[in-house]
């Protein structure tokens, strides 16, 4: 017998690649074990991800807040109860916005616990920049006991670009994975046990292909999408 699901997740999107995935890794989570759904109900609106970051880039970060809250509010009309970002980069921004529409699902906590919860202390951390610089990953770690280890600024800035130019349009280049696997092989020199892919637009590399067997990789996608099922169907 199936659950009956306790609130309605709003799911702000912005790569259309990404969110396909984030969607199917929902639904599959939300129909597994006991006490699941056959299908969760779900509200979505989509940004336009190159107008978003480009007004956050040129300093014009309270018009891309905007933006996001303006689409917050059309899912809270519709019935939402909390707020799914499917990007990292885009959550830090809305949390700095002066208003909070909804309950947003913590996506660093959620990472850092799936981390944690498959027994991993010291993981590196693949994001953008925006991402990288927050301390987000590593305020996460710190309040559970781990640690988050970030690249040189160098090669944040290598990956930010990859991410800006390819990742989420959906593009993967042999050159982008090379540094990808460059990064966790440096990772593993320093001592960690893990990699956080702490951009949900890097999942569509693949695992496999980014640790190479190196390092288990913990996808961000999938543990707050995940998380984001559980919430749904239980209320917690």
């Amino acid at each position: 017998m199936t659950a009956r699901q306790r609130l309605v997740p709003g799911i702000l999107g912005f790569a259309p690649a990404t969110d396909a995935a984030y969607l199917r890794e929902l639904q599959a989570s939300a129909s597994t074990g006991a006490g699941g759904v056959n299908v969760l109900r779900t509200l979505s609106a989509t940004l336009d991800t190159d107008e978003f970051f480009a007004l956050d880039v040129a300093g014009r970060t309270r018009e891309a807040e905007e933006l996001a809250l303006a689409a917050a509010r059309s899912l809270r009309a519709g019935g939402a109860d909390f707020l799914v970002v499917t990007s990292n980069t885009g959550s830090i921004i809305l949390e700095g916005a002066d208003e909070q529409v909804l309950p947003i699902l913590d996506i660093f906590d959620t990472a850092v616990r799936a981390t944690l919860d498959a027994g991993f202390a010291t993981a590196g951390l693949l994001s953008t920049r925006r991402t990288a610089e927050s301390g987000r990953y590593q305020r996460a770690a710190e309040q559970r006991g781990a640690r988050v280890l970030a690249p040189p600024a160098e090669t944040v800035a290598r990956i930010d670009r990859l991410i800006g130019a390819e990742a989420i349009r959906g593009i993967q280049t042999p050159e982008s994975l090379r540094l990808l696997q460059e990064t966790v092989d440096r990772f593993a020199d320093e001592g960690a046990d893990a990699v956080i892919l702490g951009c949900t637009d890097l999942m569509l590399f693949g695992l496999e292909a980014i640790g190479r067997g190196v390092l288990p990789i913990v996808d961000s996608t999938r543990a707050h999408a995940r998380a984001a099922a559980q919430l749904a169907v239980t209320g917690r």
